[in-house]
């Protein structure tokens, strides 16, 4: 239960989008590649 409560935690989620925005900004179309990777193993 304690691991599941970070995934609710807004602080959380706003943390990994600005990565993400940062990763898109910084990378392009390659930050997208990463991001969808781990979801194809």
């Amino acid at each position: 239960m304690g691991s599941m409560a970070a995934f609710s935690d807004i602080s959380f989620w706003m943390a990994l989008g600005s990565i993400i925005v940062e990763n898109i900004l910084l990378s392009g179309d390659n930050a997208v590649v990463i991001a969808l990777a781990p979801r194809n193993l």
